[in-house]
């Protein structure tokens, strides 16, 4: 099945609010004495903050012993609220995980926070890598610093992008799954002592710490922003071409990924404007994706436009045609960094023609429910994504598709 909403093709102008991801997901009636209506419909899908409290562990290093690297991380991870009792109980739980890969320039521990803690306090692990491309890293490293907002700099900034060095940071993450599991301090318990266990002295043994919960294997998702998204798209399996990206000679398509992610989140992301791309990239995807696109979402350092970010929805197989599953997301008045906030879009110095809370909750509600749809299989989720909740956000700036 596809879902197409439309757009009015006049634009409204609309002044910028500031971030609030967390905001009540519906509409109470103000007057309970009113009736026989008691409230409006949801809109969109869980914008209120969860059941978690969010945790960072803000600098982990993970060895990569075959390309000699040290990959710094930051993890973001839930904690139990509150009852000391319960989470004591949840000894053993397994969450699932979301991988987050930042743009050109970027760093994890800065990229997408306040969508990143959301996803985090609905039970999610979210560790996001800090490439080698980022410009805090390459200046703490002592390399020259390339400012990509400089048109001048466009082919440099271009040229510290290692796409297959950030498969390799993605699949050092996945290697890596036990060393994060035992870097973050609240999910380490100690059990109860044992009554005939002596207390002290050169013969006890200190007890054994067990975790409170483990990071679940099998529900692994990748999530990326502009060349973010071209990582998630190469580590989920769409097939590409070109050596500097597959160390592949010849104009064959060739996959890269990794099986054991499970779902996708392409943010900003590539089509064929990219040499690497073809229309026959994106049609034996075996794992679903979202792609988020906007009308003003266009850069200085490619070639991409809003139209073209949509080709991984356009050329995937829809489920009918045996796909696995794909979503659209098209946000009008949308530019390159609102997805991620007003920090950004000032960054870029970028001018939205749509709230910026309008995109950032749009980019919340879609992105939970496909990953709790998808990783967590959750059956009310998969109603939700394939329904209008995110679209009454605002209707006359949303268009929302799938198939």
């Amino acid at each position: 099945m596809v879902n197409r909403s439309t757009l009015p093709c006049q634009l409204l102008a609309a002044s910028l609010l500031t971030l609030s991801v967390f905001v009540p997901s519906a509409w109470a009636q103000s007057d309970a004495s009113a009736a026989p209506s008691t409230a409006q419909p949801a809109v969109g899908y869980h914008l209120e903050a969860g059941p978690w409290s969010t945790g960072v562990v803000e600098r982990l290093v993970l060895k990569d012993v075959a390309r000699d690297k040290d990959l710094i991380v930051t993890v973001r991870y839930p904690i139990a609220r509150a009852a000391s009792k319960d989470a004591a109980a949840s000894v053993g739980d397994k969450l699932p995980m979301v991988i987050f890969s930042h743009g050109l320039g970027g760093a994890g521990k800065s990229t997408f926070v306040d969508l990143a803690n959301h996803w985090t306090s609905h039970g999610y692990v979210v560790v996001l890598p800090t490439h080698a491309d980022s410009i805090a890293l390459r200046r703490e490293q002592g390399k020259e610093v390339i400012d990509p907002r400089k048109p001048s700099a466009k082919a440099q900034a271009l040229a510290t992008v290692d796409l297959r060095d950030r498969v390799a940071d993605v699949k050092c993450i996945l290697d890596s799954i036990s060393t994060i599991e035992t870097s973050i301090p609240e999910w380490s318990v100690l059990p109860a002592p044992k009554r005939d266990a002596p207390s002290k002295g050169d013969d006890a043994k200190a007890p054994k710490a067990e975790l409170r919960h483990h990071i679940d294997t099998d529900r692994l998702a990748i999530a990326g922003h502009s060349a973010g998204a071209y990582t998630a798209q190469l580590a989920i399996g769409v097939r590409v071409r070109g050596y500097r990206v597959t160390g592949k000679r010849g104009l064959g398509l060739n996959e890269v990924g990794d099986p054991r992610l499970k779902a996708a989140l392409i943010i900003s992301g590539q089509g064929t404007t990219s040499a690497a791309f073809t229309k026959d990239s994106w049609k034996d995807l075996t794992r679903p994706i979202l792609v988020l696109s906007g009308s003003k979402d266009t850069t200085q350092l490619t070639a991409e436009t809003p139209e073209s970010r949509c080709h991984p929805y356009d050329y995937a197989k829809s489920r009918s045609e045996g796909g696995p599953g794909a979503y659209l997301l098209f946000l009008e008045g949308a530019t390159h960094g609102s997805y991620q906030g007003k920090g950004l879009t000032d960054f870029l110095n970028e001018k939205t023609e749509t709230p910026i809370k309008t995109i950032t909750d749009a980019t919340a509600s879609a992105t939970l429910a496909f990953l709790d749809a998808w990783i967590k299989g959750d059956a009310e989720a998969k109603k939700a994504l394939e329904s209008d909740l995110t679209k009454r956000i605002d209707p006359t700036k949303i268009r929302w598709e799938w198939k």
